[in-house]
Parts: structure tokens; sequence; C-alpha cells
């Protein structure tokens, strides 16, 4: 069963990437809701970045080991948050970042409420960059 604390590896990325998955991490980190995602360079589960050719801006990858433990692998698409950010790069990738690791407190895409939320693919990227009070109150109801 997957936890609000979980630990998570960065793999092959730069400095400024790096700085971005901090960030993600510290949205969550510090919303209030006892979150605790670190940096970790022993855990299975990791985050990188890269030029992908598809079309998506991140994507996030649950699988189980042998033991049933929850890991998950999660993928930043530079090229394509460079094409479509129009000159805010750096907030689309942390804001990226930050929705896929809400994907690893067990959020779901595009959930059925009209509030704001930061797992809408149809939100503000340059506004909605943090878990919005309804994502804190989704991962307080799951756990």
């Amino acid at each position: 069963m997957p936890t609000r604390t979980f630990g998570v590896r960065y793999s092959d990325v730069s400095s400024t990437w790096k700085s971005y998955f901090d960030a993600g991490r510290s949205r969550w980190n510090s919303a209030g809701i006892g979150v605790d995602i670190s940096k970790n360079p022993d855990t299975s589960s990791k985050i990188t970045a890269g030029e992908y050719s598809g079309s998506w801006l991140g994507l996030y990858a649950p699988w189980e080991t042998s033991t049933g433990k929850r890991v998950f692998t999660i993928r930043i698409n530079s090229r394509t948050i460079a094409a479509h950010s129009g000159g805010n790069y750096g907030t689309w990738f942390m804001g990226t970042a930050t929705h896929e690791f809400g994907h690893a407190l067990s959020l779901d895409d595009d959930p059925r409420t009209t509030r704001p939320s930061l797992m809408h693919h149809s939100r503000d990227r340059n506004t909605v960059v943090r878990p919005t009070a309804y994502d804190k109150e989704e991962v307080l109801r799951i756990y």
C-alpha cells in the first residue's frame, strides 16, 4: 500500500532539472498534510527527464516488486514542455513534476470535480502549479 512518505531517486538529470524536482517535492512536503517525499539515491522509485518524441508532458508508471512493494518511474518530457510553455518553461516543468508526484500519492488525472486541482489536465499551467485545497483533501481522504 502506498503511503504519504516515500523516497525517490533522480536519474540522469541536469542540475536545473534536479532543482525543478526539488521544487515539486517541496510543494507537497510543505502542503501541511503529512507528506514527506525525500530524495533517496538507494530507492527503486525514480524520476527522470529528457527530450522524448511523444506529445505528453509527464508520465507516471507504477509497478510492484516481487515483495508487493509499490514503486514507480516518473518521466518529464522537456521537449514538449519547451514547445508549449510560452516562455514559462521552469513554471511548467515544476508544475508537471508536482503533478506527477501527485500520482505517486495515489491521485488520479482529471478528478471529477469543478474545484481547482493540480491533477486536471485542463488547468492553467502558469498558475495552478501547487497542490490545491482539493488535492490536499484527497490525499488526506486516501490516507
